[in-house]
């Protein structure tokens, strides 16, 4: 996590540098510096330029040193830290990669490597040196909690939650490893619902954990349905007596619950204590069921798995909870409800975290995707907008803005941004759907069609299909337009089925 407040980073930094830099390094800076009055009188208002925050000034006096000292590691530490204190991350990684050469036991060279290549948004290649900075240095907890960081951006998740769980055991009032234990934990439950999705795909166990996420949702409905299905294919599974006992109690059928309740106390009771999955979890041993779990790769130990990492995850947010106010609960909060689709609730969450940080970019850039999530394209629009004008390499806003003007009817001014996210992410389907849609809309069929066929996999009512056989119809190619009506007529006849049976199959009837 990069540190918000620069005094105090500047002033551990400094710390750092005490703490790191061998006696003999400053020792030959001043014999060197002994020869030349000049050189000693420019490294003092270089000093002086940086104590006073003057960093362009500080940047220009450190270079005319470093190019009369070429070799001196500790000049050239200066003129990153300089570059750094600047904002020069990309110059600054340059000169910090230097050091490091010269200087392999700096820790601190090779930590503010790795924090400028996270500022520059390179969190994979930050997470060696910050390795490195670890290595010479175990204690350096602010290299750990960055390191943590960008395990977590490169979606390396089990280190991430590692790593910060070893910065909350040393500092259990940091608030920013909390809030990144819980958006690990969090990221690791979506994984195992997503292997447990691609393994076994008609498994009860995935019922199980979709049926949750519905009521989570209060989706009663289809919670109901895959709860039922979970036991057509599992009949011992308790857990789904219950969870269905739930449902009828939340809609409003409470001579239904006892009876639910009864089937459920009719199954084989649990034995425990035991080293089962589920007396692991029941006994909220989920360090131990996790990594009971590790190498098995059934249907049941991804289910278990989920369960345990959603659990951790609420953990770390009541943690937090506990904890002084912060923004850190409330950003933690806002991804959970996104996670969840919960994207009102997300908003409202998101405005709490800007509260404590109004300038915040990055929590005003997911405000404004919960925004056009929840339907209110308009406000996501001005505040993306606004966003754009420090940021105009963002794909992710680019894209908002265009998908919001699409909503607003005017998709003429959405092609430029679609357009740029098309080049910047040639690989992103939704944008190249978007385009084609707005493209279509404006009656330019021969360029929306390449498009519409890129986004094609993201197509599962006909829709997209639909609108490329018109495109390729209105752009004379007869042939392609029969047969990509053929799937259309195939896709919407499978899924009209597919909504039929599910309308009876949704209905909450009784025990």
């Amino acid at each position: 996590m990069r540190p918000e407040r620069p005094k105090q980073f500047l002033r551990h930094i400094a710390i750092l540098l005490r703490a790191t830099a061998p006696a003999c390094l400053f020792l030959t800076i001043l014999t060197a510096f002994g020869q030349s009055p000049d050189l000693v009188a420019k490294s003092e208002r270089a000093n002086q330029a940086m104590r006073s925050r003057r960093f362009g000034e500080a940047i220009s006096l450190y270079r005319e040193l470093v190019r009369a000292f070429p070799d001196n590691p500790g000049l050239a530490m200066n003129l990153g830290l300089a570059l750094h204190s600047a904002a020069e991350y990309f110059e600054a990684v340059r000169q910090f990669q230097f050091v490091v050469k010269m200087q392999p036991q700096l820790a601190a060279a090779w930590f503010l490597l790795g924090v400028d290549l996270q500022k520059l948004s390179r969190p994979t290649e930050a997470i060696e040196p910050l390795q490195r900075a670890l290595q010479i240095e175990p204690g350096n907890e602010a290299a750990r909690l960055e390191l943590a960081d960008a395990l977590l951006k490169s979606e390396r998740l089990s280190e991430a939650a590692a790593q910060f769980h070893s910065v909350v055991s040393a500092d259990p009032a940091n608030t920013k490893a909390w809030l990144g234990l819980g958006l690990s934990y969090a990221s690791l439950d979506g994984q195992s619902f997503e292997k447990l999705e691609k393994s076994f795909p008609n498994s009860a166990y995935l019922h199980m954990l979709a049926g949750q996420s519905r009521a989570d949702q209060n989706q009663y409905r289809s919670a109901f349905h895959h709860y039922r299905q979970a036991l057509k294919l599992d009949p011992g599974l308790g857990d789904a007596h219950r969870a269905i006992a739930s449902i009828y109690r939340a809609t409003g059928h409470p001579d239904w619950v006892e009876l639910e309740e009864e089937k459920g106390r009719r199954l084989p009771k649990m034995e425990c204590p035991g080293s089962t999955f589920s007396c692991l979890f029941a006994e909220k041993r989920y360090e131990e069921l996790l990594a009971s779990v590790k190498n098995n790769r059934t249907a049941e130990s991804f289910y278990w798995q989920a369960k345990a990492y959603n659990e951790l995850a609420l953990r770390a947010h009541a943690r937090l909870t506990e904890l002084p106010p912060s923004a850190e609960i409330h950003q933690l909060l806002a991804v959970m409800c996104e996670m969840r689709e919960l994207y009102p609730d997300a908003v409202q969450e998101w405005r709490r975290a800007l509260a404590f940080q109004p300038g915040n970019k990055n929590f005003k850039k997911r405000l404004s995707q919960s925004l056009w999530a929840s339907g209110e394209s308009k406000v996501a629009l001005e505040l993306a907008g606004e966003l754009l004008k420090t940021e105009p390499d963002s794909a992710d806003l680019h894209l908002l803005v265009g998908e919001a003007l699409l909503k607003m009817q005017l998709p003429e001014q959405a092609v430029p941004h679609l357009k740029n996210v098309v080049s910047m992410e040639p690989k992103n389907l939704l944008a190249h759907s978007s385009l084609a849609s707005a493209y279509l809309r404006l009656g330019r069929y021969q360029d929306a069609i390449p498009h519409l066929e890129a986004a094609l996999p993201l197509d599962r009512d006909g829709t997209l299909r639909y609108q490329l056989a018109t495109a390729y119809r209105s752009a004379g190619q007869a042939g392609k337009a029969a047969s990509i009506l053929a799937e259309y007529r195939l896709v919407r006849k499978s899924v009209e089925e597919k909504n039929a049976s599910l309308k009876l199959e949704n209905e909450i009837t009784a025990p």
